[in-house]
């Protein structure tokens, strides 16, 4: 609770969301929480999905260096 920087109140609701979507469980013999098949799988995909969007993100700005490191200049209009 105290790494995540959130209460008590808003933890559960989070942890309440992972264990409806069946990203984890909850073992009450244990009191704690584990990741399922498809929470490793959720995380895999994210992780992919960042470094995609991290990927893209970097050619966007190299494009826009690309296009502004030349000054265009105006184009004189046909007499």
């Amino acid at each position: 609770m105290y790494q995540s920087s959130l209460n008590l109140k808003q933890l559960k609701k989070y942890l309440d969301e992972l264990v409806l979507t069946e990203l984890i469980n909850y073992r009450p013999a244990g009191r704690c929480f584990t990741t399922t098949d498809r929470g490793r799988t959720f995380t895999k995909m994210f992780e992919n999905y960042r470094e995609t969007a991290d990927l893209l993100s970097e050619q966007e700005k190299a494009l826009e260096r690309f296009l502004t490191s030349r000054a265009k200049k105006p184009v004189a209009a046909a007499a």
